[in-house]
C-alpha cells in the first residue's frame, strides 16, 4: 500500500482553482460596491441641486 503524506497534484490544482474562485468572488463584489457606492452619490448630489433648484 503507497501511503502518501504529501499533496498530489490533483488535489494541488483543485485547491488553487477554489481559491481562484474565492479570490474572484471577492474582486467581483468589490467593484459592484463601488460602483454602488458612485451611483448612490450621483443621486444624493441630484437630489441636492434639485432641491436647490426649487427653493430659489
Amino acid at each position: 500500500m503507497n501511503t502518501s503524506l504529501g499533496f498530489t497534484l490533483i488535489e494541488a490544482l483543485v485547491v488553487a482553482a477554489v481559491l481562484g474562485m474565492g479570490i474572484l468572488s471577492a474582486i467581483t463584489l468589490a467593484m459592484y460596491s463601488l460602483n454602488a457606492g458612485a451611483a448612490s452619490h450621483q443621486q444624493v448630489t441630484a437630489l441636492a441641486l434639485a432641491s436647490n433648484a426649487l427653493e430659489c
